[in-house]
């Protein structure tokens, strides 16, 4: 369970894009409020209820450009999308939660037009989740579409690179690996050794060699076309058949290959421009 939150998500720190968020659940907030009454305004004057949704989408857009553009331009070591993972994102979605209820139960109890029970704390609640929900489905369809975006510019770009024989280094000089450059569909770090995955007769065969894939990435400059995809993973783009997203990020297939290879968010643009 650790290990899950603790895995990489993206945080969003557009803060152009968020204030426009805040400002498009804000009016959303309004019509809820002023058309459906959920708390029982049906009561007051048009002119009333104007009134009090106006206050509430105000309320509403005050909280979250305040959480979503005002601590993240300050905190910006915080709010680091490199350092943002699962476990913060649920945090930061139940702050966000906290204070838009929080901002809502003290309007509505000094509220001196509506008479405020316990009743309405519920109502209360399930309001923000609706906000909150919709930021979450916002944010994910923003995601999914920017890496949508870079899946097809990378699948438009692939095309056949140079061959050439290659040897890797070992720590232990004795066993060092020689291999035809074409023939590498990706490297692996794993603890002190590096994985070479590679094709031979339309196989795919793994050689372990003692190193570490920094190391090796830069006997591998010279070739463009060995890319570093992620900090465990240099992909050959040769081999790539396309290029897959979700809300987490891209993913590579390569050819004989039935698990993806990721792309952390930081080498997405790199990837596109040696391609």
């Amino acid at each position: 369970m650790l290990k899950i939150l603790k895995k990489p998500y993206p945080f969003n720190n557009d803060l152009n894009h968020n204030a426009k968020v805040a400002f498009f659940i804000s009016i959303v907030i309004f019509a809820l409020f002023f058309f459906f009454e959920p708390f029982n305004i049906n009561d007051l004057t048009t002119k009333q209820k104007a009134i009090i949704s106006a206050y509430v989408a105000l309320i509403t857009f005050a909280t979250l450009a305040f959480n979503m553009v005002v601590l993240p331009a300050y905190f910006k070591k915080i709010f680091s999308p490199k350092h943002w993972n699962v476990m913060r994102e649920i945090l930061w979605d139940s702050w966000l939660l906290l204070t838009v209820a929080a901002a809502y139960f003290v309007y509505f109890y000094f509220n001196p037009i509506m008479k405020f029970n316990f009743v309405d704390i519920a109502k209360i609640l399930l309001v923000a989740i609706f906000a909150i929900a919709i930021l979450i489905s916002l944010n994910y369809q923003r995601l999914l579409k920017i890496n949508l975006k870079a899946a097809l510019e990378l699948n438009e770009k692939m095309g056949s690179k140079p061959q050439e024989l290659f040897e890797f280094k070992s720590d232990y000089k004795k066993d060092n690996f020689k291999i035809s450059i074409d023939k590498i569909l990706f490297l692996k770090s794993s603890g002190n050794y590096v994985e070479i995955h590679y094709l031979e007769d339309d196989n795919i065969k793994k050689h372990l060699i003692r190193s570490s894939l920094k190391k090796i990435e830069q006997d591998l400059s010279q070739y463009n076309f060995m890319y570093r995809c992620h900090r465990s993973y240099i992909v050959n783009i040769n081999f790539i058949i396309k290029a897959e997203a979700d809300s987490q990020g891209l993913k590579l297939q390569i050819k004989n290959l039935s698990k993806p290879i990721p792309v952390s968010k930081n080498y997405i643009e790199g990837l596109n421009k040696i391609l």
